[in-house]
């Protein structure tokens, strides 16, 4: 286990297991939102980021980007690559992820589902697309940590989005909010508090968290607007599903490693009737507001 002084608080020192990379995709002109979260050991970060490093220094680049690189943006450093070069880099790419990530957890929603279905009352609490995916990656990150394995909460590191200040406040509140949520119904503390934010290009989880990311935002263009998967994007969904699934304790169905949920239409309405129903959440949010205008 390592130990983190980089929370919201330094003052505070937390024992660390598992630290939670937690990256977006599609969140800003594309139709479809989606929030990823890459669990990975904490004692093999520093064994992670040396091996992106050499591959970095051997191959010429500085910050892996998924879409830029796929695209071999010709304002990037993958402008001149060649298809072969293309081809290995990733391969590297999806063999780090894999040495390393424990377990991911992803989820994707149609911007405009989430728009014509979610009431707008309840919008103004949820927050936008990616907050509303992100209330549901985080918990089942929790899932697959407590209860089965006897160890400390997670740190959490969300990319920096030092050009999006709403964005990083909705991501501050959302955290506080799940953190009184995990103190009220399971009476835990600090299970959301050590948490920060990193610039990909010097973060190792952050960078695979971001092919992943890609990735899965991809597969739902393709179950949403039925476009065929991107060519280097189903060599990533197919390696990654190679990798054997888990019969988790706390997962009715045997959880795969790379856990990609797209919701579609009907389950959103279900799931806002099933809000509005019960009732609690509205009431705690309105409690929230209250406290914290």
């Amino acid at each position: 286990m390592l130990i983190s002084v980089l929370g919201k608080n330094w003052r505070k020192v937390y024992v660390v297991a598992f630290t939670v990379y937690v990256d977006d995709s599609g969140t800003s002109d594309q139709k479809i939102a989606n929030a990823t979260a890459l669990i990975i050991p904490a004692e093999r970060i520093l064994d992670m980021e040396q091996e992106l490093d050499s591959l970095k220094k051997r191959e010429g680049f500085t910050d892996f980007h998924t879409s830029v690189f796929v695209a071999r943006n010709p304002k990037s450093e993958f402008a001149n690559w060649s298809d072969s070069k293309q081809k290995r880099v990733l391969r590297r790419m999806r063999q780090i992820t894999r040495k390393y990530t424990s377990q991911i957890f992803s989820l994707a929603v149609c911007k405009s589902d989430y728009d014509s279905i979610v009431p707008a009352e309840l919008r103004k609490y949820l927050g936008d697309h990616f907050a509303w995916a992100m209330r549901h990656v985080l918990p089942r990150a929790q899932m697959w940590r407590i209860q089965t394995l006897d160890v400390p909460p997670y740190e959490w590191v969300f990319d920096w989005m030092e050009k999006h200040e709403p964005a990083r406040k909705q991501v501050v509140n959302l955290m506080e909010q799940a953190e009184e949520l995990a103190q009220g119904e399971r009476n835990v503390q600090n299970d959301y508090t050590n948490y920060h934010f990193r610039s990909r290009k010097s973060v190792a989880g952050l960078q695979c968290a971001d092919l992943v990311a890609w990735t899965n935002y991809q597969f739902s263009l393709k179950v949403f607007s039925r476009k065929p998967l991107h060519p280097l994007a189903r060599i990533v969904w197919d390696d990654f599903m190679e990798m054997p699934p888990s019969n988790h304790p706390n997962f009715d169905e045997p959880l795969d490693w790379n856990h990609a949920i797209t919701i579609k239409a009907n389950h959103l309405k279900t799931w806002v009737e099933k809000e509005l129903a019960d009732g609690r959440s509205l009431a705690a949010f309105r409690e929230w507001e209250a406290r914290k205008p």
